[in-house]
């Protein structure tokens, strides 16, 4: 039994290890699995996550149209070679009180708040050496749509990986 829970407990370590969405750009041209015919050309951003130890990505794509909504859509796994990672990371606002969340000036409680953004949003985020992450916008974006312009500072704990569509 002990060694039951063991085992459980690493595979939920390796899942979160490698639940990070990261967001890159596509070194290669590649054909959409899910959508027959469609091809996304070299350059394209993209969201993505790393498995087999990194030697492989799992891809996937946005949509914020009105039929879907705004979700995170998975179409499939490619060489690690395909994807270049330009620092940015891809997240759902949360909160376990509140419906809106606080984005500040600066990393902390005491810098002013510039805006407020509502949970269930997805966002564009990079990572800082504190507790806050630096946000720039909202995703899904459209092929290289990235915007670099920093919006403000989230607390950590305020994002968390997005659940993706398998439909």
């Amino acid at each position: 039994m002990k060694r039951l829970n063991l085992l459980l407990i690493l595979a939920m370590l390796t899942l979160s290890a490698n639940a990070q969405l990261k967001v890159g750009i596509l070194t290669n041209k590649i054909k959409m699995l899910e959508a027959i015919g469609d091809v996304l050309p070299e350059r394209y951003t993209v969201f993505y996550t790393e498995v087999g130890n990194g030697r492989k990505v799992r891809i996937y794509y946005g949509s914020n149209d009105e039929a879907h909504g705004d979700r995170i859509w998975e179409d499939g796994v490619y060489p690690a070679s395909y994807v270049k990672f330009i620092g940015y990371y891809c997240g759902e606002i949360t909160d376990p009180k509140d419906d809106i969340v606080n984005i500040r000036k600066g990393p902390g409680t005491n810098y002013k708040v510039v805006d407020k953004i509502w949970v269930d949003n997805f966002v564009i985020f990079k990572k800082t050496k504190s507790n806050w992450y630096q946000l720039y916008g909202y995703c899904p974006m459209e092929g290289n749509d990235i915007k670099t312009k920093l919006m403000g500072y989230i607390y950590k704990d305020r994002v968390k990986m997005p659940t993706v569509s398998k439909e």
